[in-house]
């Protein structure tokens, strides 16, 4: 498996092919999109972006303006927080996954939620998002996040019901009780969501 720090092509390289992961040198040529209706919280996540050498940066307050950024910078990375409008979050995901342009449908989208509601994740992942960060996002919670997209590679998948990446999760087996009554669930140290598995993808 193909980790960051290796020599070849640039992070944001491999993050438009999906299927077979080339080779990753840096992060810095990455272009992200933040969409988040906290100025404050973009800030956060552009200084957290930064220290990760991620300059290439936009923000939008809206998914009207996020529809934009995307249409015009072409980044490829969005991080969507879960409560932004006035589109819906998911239903902003299912329009951008709906796209005609491959490279605009297939854009990585990261939902940043600040409550991890099993529901509101399920919604979330059944509509196309790729990851999941629980606010306040820590850089090591995006690196995190980051290097999910590039050791953990999913096909992107086309169908009459479904357009996203594949929603099975092979390499990540959930081994741990199961949780089938639980509605929330908590943030770990990482920053990562804690709902299992089994629940968050098929």
């Amino acid at each position: 498996m193909v980790r960051a720090g290796e020599e070849g092509l640039p992070f944001a390289s491999c993050l438009s092919s999906r299927g077979v992961i080339a080779l990753v040198s840096t992060l810095a040529s990455l272009k992200v999109c933040i969409a988040d209706t906290d100025a404050t919280m973009r800030r956060m996540i552009r200084e957290a972006l930064n220290s990760l050498g991620i300059a290439q940066v936009r923000e939008c307050a809206d998914t009207e303006a996020a529809q934009q950024v995307i249409a015009e910078f072409e980044p490829d990375l969005c991080l969507l927080d879960a409560e932004i409008g006035p589109l819906d979050a998911v239903a902003f995901v299912r329009r951008v996954r709906a796209a005609e342009s491959n490279r605009h449908a297939e854009l990585q989208l990261i939902m940043m939620i600040g409550h991890a509601n099993t529901r509101r994740v399920i919604q979330a992942r059944d509509a196309g998002v790729d990851e999941f960060v629980v606010k306040p996002i820590s850089a090591r919670g995006l690196h995190s996040r980051l290097l999910s997209l590039v050791d953990n590679p999913r096909l992107f998948v086309r169908s009459r019901s479904y357009t996203g990446p594949d929603r099975r999760r092979h390499s990540r087996p959930f081994t741990g009780p199961e949780r089938r009554e639980t509605t929330d669930a908590p943030e770990n140290a990482s920053g990562d969501v804690t709902v299992s598995d089994a629940a968050m993808w098929k």
